[in-house]
This record gives structure tokens, sequence and C-alpha cells, in this order.
């Protein structure tokens, strides 16, 4: 196949068949918050949906760039397109007449399901953006407020995201299927989930699970962190709260709490911190501005991995059997760690709550209890065990869309449907109707035979 990607990340080495379109913008590195921030910043449904919406709304310069608008006159044969803040681009697949393939890097949000006929039910599965789930199963508390968030995302990403869609798009591509039909043209939705870590849910036949794309055969060390790894007699803790949060940017209390903890440990700890120095540095601890994480999680000595809980991360770890200690502190990283906890994977501590006994209690629990070893590679075993790996996976069903001419036949008979129809309201109203009119048919009866033997006793008294 020929492949033209429009992409933040091109390739560094040109490759043959595949041609890059570069768009730039904000980087990871241009968004970084200190730790310190993240504590207060309010994580709800209505920040995070308006936050969304004004990064979404600089897209559209993407159609405005040449090179883009060259390959409107071009034919391809297959659009994929990503499913998570934006449809404005899912017109494309009108105009050169091709089916539509849709990336989830992460499940499949809730204003994304039914376009797909994906069930949602609140009652067991967990909302992207619910801050306030504090346990899974989830107690009554937190389905009613994930029911409330559910509802609120789909409102909101109607209200928000669909209607400046609709003009972007129109706006470019003139005469094309509106955003709101595309929709329901959807042939595959790839989504970056494994049953084995996220909440297991009913999936449809063109919902395709590839969880763990991302993970390729590790490589070696830089010799530096492999002599440290090689080394640790009792094991090695590997902390690294990700690439978005500075974790050097940590409150000097937190991390004093870890520092303590840590000059304690018999194992040594691997410790992801962006400047140079630290203080109070414990000297069983290396500092890195950065690691190749993947291939740290692969070596044989890390025993824990101290995370926020970031989904990419996350499957890392289970794929290698390292457990986590999570720290979670924005989108969709609580519910990954309690469902992770749930099974006995992960232990979570809040970032609010971090002082040395919280620390302390949680990283000696995990590193001396075995069964969070032993569950670590019980998951991992299952994580792995696939007839084809997430990337075979993926190409596999791709291909399958195009030879099908799309593959109609995957879709949901829910897909389109009207709400009322899919909540059966009009079946439930009928019914209710019918009960009413046999309660009333019967309440009539009754006072209709007492009203006739009143009668017939008081003539007989007379």
């Amino acid at each position: 196949h020929e492949l033209t990607v429009v992409s933040h990340f091109p390739k560094k080495i040109p490759q043959v068949n595949y041609t890059d379109i570069e768009v730039t913008g904000k980087m990871v590195q241009d968004i970084m918050l200190p730790l310190s921030a993240m504590i207060h910043i309010d994580m709800s449904v209505s920040y995070a949906m308006r936050e969304l919406s004004n990064i979404e709304k600089g897209f559209e310069s993407i159609y405005q760039k040449k090179e883009f608008q060259a390959l409107l006159n071009s034919q391809f044969d297959l659009i994929i397109t990503e499913l998570f803040i934006s449809d404005m681009f899912i017109p494309l697949a009108d105009k050169f007449k091709a089916p539509l393939v849709m990336l989830s890097s992460s499940e499949v949000l809730a204003h994304g399901v039914d376009r797909i006929g994906l069930p949602d039910n609140p009652s067991y599965i967990t909302h992207f953006f619910n801050n306030h789930l504090s346990n899974i199963p989830m107690n009554f508390k937190d389905r009613f407020w994930n029911t409330i968030d559910v509802i609120h995302t789909k409102l909101a990403y109607s209200y928000l995201f669909t209607s400046f869609d609709e003009e972007v798009s129109k706006r470019y591509l003139g005469d094309v299927a509106s955003v709101s039909e595309m929709k329901n043209r959807v042939s595959l939705v790839l989504a970056n989930t494994h049953f084995s870590v996220n909440v297991v849910r009913p999936l449809p036949p063109q919902v395709v699970e590839i969880g763990g794309i991302h993970i390729k055969p590790s490589k070696p060390l830089p010799q530096d962190i492999k002599k440290f790894l090689d080394e640790s007699e009792h094991g090695v803790v590997y902390f690294s709260l990700g690439s978005i949060a500075n974790g050097s940017s940590m409150s000097d209390s937190s991390r004093k709490a870890f520092c303590n903890v840590f000059s304690k440990l018999p194992q040594r700890v691997l410790w992801k911190w962006e400047v140079d120095d630290m203080p109070e540095k414990p000297a069983n601890v290396m500092l890195v501005k950065w690691a190749p994480q993947r291939d740290v999680l692969a070596h044989p000595n890390v025993k824990l991995f101290i995370s926020h809980g970031g989904l990419l991360g996350t499957m890392e770890a289970v794929h290698c059997g390292v457990p986590i200690l999570g720290i979670p502190l924005f989108g969709d990283q609580r519910h990954n760690i309690l469902q992770l906890q749930s099974v006995g994977f992960a232990l979570k501590v809040d970032l609010a709550n971090i002082n040395e006994e919280v620390v302390s209690s949680a990283v000696n629990v995990m590193l001396n209890d075995p069964k969070y070893q032993n569950k670590a590679k019980e998951l991992s075993r299952i994580f792995r065990d696939r007839p084809l790996s997430p990337l075979d996976t993926a190409v596999y069903w791709t291909e399958y869309v195009m030879k099908h001419k799309g593959a109609h036949h995957l879709r949901s008979a829910a897909v389109g449907m009207p709400w009322y129809q899919y909540f059966l309201l009009d079946v439930i109203g009928v019914l209710l109707l019918g009960i009413v009119s046999v309660i009333g048919l019967i309440i009539y009866t009754v006072k209709l035979v007492c009203s006739q033997l009143f009668t017939k006793t008081k003539m007989k008294v007379h």
C-alpha cells in the first residue's frame, strides 16, 4: 500500500511508499505542568470538554495547509482518522468514496459509542473523565456520578464539537455528507484497549482491540542504566510520572517523603527526574532525565513501577509483569489504576495525600507481599496470549475492510437507531399503557360490581 500520513511525528528516515505531511503546533514539552498545579486542577467533565474543545479549534489549520489542500485532488482507498476529540475529518471518506476506519488511542469515549452501537451502561463501564471514581466495582455514589458524567459528556460533545466540525468540513470540503451522517458510516474502530487491562465490556464486531500495539521488542539499555540495574542485588523500583507531568516539580514535602522512604529500602531506585540534581538524594537512587521505559520495565531486576497510571505505561508494565503503585493525575489514569487494583496488580495513592507514612506503607506492601508479583506475572501471560500480535491484528482487519468494500456486515443493528428505540422507551411506554389500562379496567369492574351489589342489597331491605 501507499500511505499518506498527516501527523506531528514525521519519520526521521524516509520510507518507500510513505508520505509525511507534518503538522506543527504545541507538543508535549509545551504543555508540561508542575505537579503542584495538578492537585488544584478541576478535572470535571465540564473542564475537560472545554479544554479539549479549545484544542480542537486549532485542528482547522490542518485543512489550511497547502500540502493538505493538494491531497483533496488525490484518490484514496481508505481513510483512517482518530476517535477522541474531533470528527471534522471524517467527511473525507465521503469525498474520496472510501471506507472509514477510526483509531481510538484509549478506550472508546462516551461520545463515540453510539456511532458503532457499543453498549456503555454506566452501571459497570467507567467513564473516561470520571474524577469522582473511588472504587471498582463501583458503589452507588460512583454509579450515580458515572451516569451523570456520561450524559454530560454526550451533550457537551454535541454542543461544543459536532456543530463546529460540521462548519469546518463544509467550509473546506464543500458538498459532502455531514459529520452526523458520516458517524454512522464507520466501518471499523481499532481501540487501544485489552480485556486484561481495561474494564471488560461487550464489543460489536467492528470494534477490534489492539491494546499494546506500541510495545516493540526490547532493546539494549544505555550502559549506565544497565549497570545500575544489573548490580541491584535486591531489585529495583522504577519511578516515572510520564511525559506531561514534570516529576521534578513535585512539592518539597512530597520529594522528602519519597527520599526518606527510598533511603530505607534495600532495593535501588531509578527515578525519572527532569533537572540535574535533587536535594537529599539517597545513595541508592539514580536520577535520569529520560529513560527507555519499555526496556527498563523488561529488566528482570525491576520489581515495582511507581507511575501516574497512563494507559501506555500501564500496558507496558502489564506486558512485562511489573506491578504498579499508581499516583493518578488526570484523565483515564484514575480508573486505569483502580481497575488493576481490583484484580490485585496495583495500589492507588492520591497525590494530595502523599506523606512518608503513606508512601512507606504502599511501597513496602507491594515489594514484600508476593501476591503482587504473582498477579503481575499471571496478568502478563494473559496480556501476551493472543492469536496475532496487536500490529498484525490491526493490519488484518484494516485490509479486511478494504477487501470487503467497507465491511458493512460488521455493523451492529443499533447503529443509527433512534435513542428512544434503543432504550425500548416506545415498548416500555406501550407496556405501561397496557398495564395502566388493565389496572384501570379492573378498578372500574370492581367498582361496577360493588355498585350493583350495593343497589340490590338496598332494594331487598326496602
